[in-house]
């Protein structure tokens, strides 16, 4: 028998997407917030959720382009009315560049920048071991919930 995939219940995801920001909301919580969305309402990697741009997503249409994905393959990503206003404050007046920013590097946020993003915000929810893959597998058993194919999804 095989063990299913490691994903967040649904009581779990309001706290850690409300732990996103930290303790007050800065542009720093905006952009984590906005990393958690692209997880748990775009099913993304982390390192697509690190190399994402801002000239790849339509809020209009709630797309985005993947660029260069698993696989090196581009694809498009549909994410649901939820992720908007998160990915509207991350964005802010921009028309380009990396969407995620290191504060430090002033360049892409690294996958290790993401994964500690996610983890951070995972203790300050209070929530055990949360790293990118699950807020993936959290969106993927989100939508066979809704009865999307499990084949279709498994593409993903």
């Amino acid at each position: 028998s095989q063990r299913l995939p490691d994903r967040l219940w649904s009581d779990e995801i309001s706290p850690l997407l409300a732990a996103g920001y930290g303790p007050r909301w800065t542009a720093l919580g905006a952009r984590d917030k906005g990393i958690l969305v692209m997880g748990l309402y775009g099913g993304l990697r982390c390192s697509e959720i690190a190399q994402l741009r801002v000239e790849d997503v339509s809020l209009q249409r709630r797309r985005l382009l993947v660029r260069q994905g698993k696989g090196a393959k581009d694809r498009w990503v549909d994410f649901t009315a939820l992720a908007v206003p998160t990915l509207e404050a991350v964005i802010g007046g921009r028309r380009e560049g990396w969407m995620f920013v290191s504060r430090k590097l002033g360049g892409p946020l690294t996958r290790r920048g993401v994964w500690y993003a996610v983890a951070r915000a995972g203790r300050r929810a209070g929530l055990r071991h949360v790293h990118p893959h699950p807020l993936r597998h959290t969106y993927a058993s989100r939508l066979v919930e809704e009865g999307a194919d499990l084949l279709a999804v498994r593409a993903l």
